[in-house]
């Protein structure tokens, strides 16, 4: 099993490996036919991938649609559906960066605030972090009055 993490909703592409039935050479001329391919999200029923595996040179692509990236998990299946021509094998995708995803969190914003403006107001001690524009806030940290908890507002 191959594991992926990616954005949510996004369009992306699926880098992976298959093996010779022998379980030991790289399978480097394998062809995709209709059915080889099949996805499962979030543990519904499995359908076709909208795209086939694309042979990259000792390794595959597998291109994935906006549509299909709509689910926290997906389970994508590699299974000859012809002679075994090569080992069966599982891509799984972990999405990330919507409140549907698996996680959540979106380290791309983590890395805006970080490396963006901040700007912190003396009189109440908020801190607004601002996205690369330097006008648009992408968090504000408020700390309570008893100076130990500080409230996190997403902007």
């Amino acid at each position: 099993m191959q594991k992926h993490l990616r954005k949510y909703g996004e369009a992306t592409t699926l880098d992976f490996v298959l093996f010779e039935t022998d379980g030991i050479d790289l399978k480097v001329d394998a062809v995709h036919a209709s059915g080889d391919t099949k996805i499962m999200k979030d543990e519904e029923a499995e359908a076709n991938t909208t795209n086939g595996f694309v042979y990259e040179g000792k390794g595959y692509s597998l291109a994935l649609t906006a549509t299909e990236m709509q689910a926290a998990r997906i389970v994508v299946y590699v299974v000859d559906q012809g002679t075994k021509a090569w080992l069966d094998t599982v891509l799984v995708v972990e999405t990330y960066g919507h409140a549907s995803a698996q996680h959540a969190f979106n380290p791309e914003t983590a890395v805006k605030m970080l490396i963006n403006k901040a700007v912190q107001t003396k009189t109440t001690g908020a801190v607004v972090y601002y996205d690369d524009d330097g006008e648009t806030p992408l968090l504000t940290l408020t700390p309570t009055d008893s100076e130990i908890d500080i409230t996190r507002t997403p902007s």
